[in-house]
């Protein structure tokens, strides 16, 4: 048979078993509210944030006032080292806010000082002053008595090749033209002397073969504007240019017949030359056509026409 229980001891049993769970339960409500109301709490405050970053008044923005007094000062002893170019017309606007007067007095800069013959590179001064070569002294002439002696006591000579003689006389002329320059060259040719019977010889050889005719050079003022011409070359005085003529009669005579020598005065540059012509031509084409031969044989030449 089952024993039967008391009923006070039940209910003290449920009793005390339900003030243990009431402390527990009381504790978990209170934390869910908590933690509800935290919740509900940062929603809000998010709201509130956003809302208000969409609604901020300009006036709310933070604004960093300035100081009172000038914000930079001049120091009443600067120091250091002064600024170049102080005190110049072009510095005063900047300065004082204004342009300077004009100047009282205008004053011509001083001239450029030269450097000495001292201070110039070797180079330099062998070209602005040119070497000096003594000039070659002319042959003597011999006198008539020495002439008719020498006449006495050689036998009549042999008539040479008239070439040579002309050669003989050209080669004295060209030392004539030379020596009358202002400096003489660094190497001049040197002159032969003049044989006793020249004057035999030249009668002989007029006797064999007689001197070509020479055509006197064409005035420049009779040459019209617009005739055709050809430049040979430009020389410094009238007499080089002439004995240039002659040598190219010698050299390029099959070409240059019937052609007449023209020599004309030009300055460029403050120095005066001479330029070496040949006039004669029928056109163009015919000046053209001299030139190119003269070219082929390495002689300059150029078509021009009178101005």
């Amino acid at each position: 048979m089952k024993k039967r229980q008391n009923p006070m001891s039940e209910y003290e049993e449920q009793n005390n078993q339900a003030n243990r769970i009431a402390p527990l339960g009381v504790l978990r409500l209170g934390m869910n509210w908590i933690g509800a109301i935290a919740s509900v709490a940062l929603v809000i405050g998010l709201v509130y944030w956003v809302f208000s970053l969409g609604t901020r008044d300009p006036n709310d923005i933070p604004i960093i006032r300035a100081m009172e007094g000038p914000a930079r000062t001049q120091p009443e002893n600067p120091g250091g080292a002064q600024a170049n170019h102080q005190g110049l017309a072009v510095n005063s606007v900047q300065s004082e806010g204004s342009t300077e007067k004009p100047a009282e007095t205008v004053v011509l800069a001083p001239e450029q000082q030269s450097l000495t013959s001292e201070d110039l590179a070797q180079s330099e001064l062998a070209a602005a002053k040119p070497e000096l070569r003594p000039e070659p002294k002319p042959a003597t002439k011999p006198t008539p008595e020495a002439t008719e002696v020498a006449k006495t006591e050689e036998p009549t000579p042999t008539v040479q090749d008239p070439s040579l003689i002309v050669e003989s006389i050209v080669v004295e002329n060209e030392s004539t033209v030379i020596s009358s320059s202002d400096y003489a060259p660094l190497q001049s040719p040197v002159p032969q002397s003049r044989p006793a019977n020249l004057s035999s010889r030249i009668e002989a050889a007029a006797e064999v073969k007689e001197e070509p005719e020479v055509t006197d050079p064409e005035n420049v003022s009779s040459v019209p504007i617009g005739t055709r011409l050809v430049q040979l070359g430009a020389y410094d005085s009238e007499t080089i240019a002439a004995i240039e003529w002659d040598k190219l009669i010698g050299k390029h005579g099959d070409l240059l017949t019937g052609k007449k020598r023209l020599i004309q005065s030009a300055e460029s540059g403050g120095r005066t030359f001479f330029r070496l012509r040949a006039m004669g031509f029928n056109d163009v084409e015919d000046s053209r056509n001299l030139c190119s031969a003269l070219l082929a044989r390495g002689t300059p030449c150029i078509p021009v026409s009178a101005r």
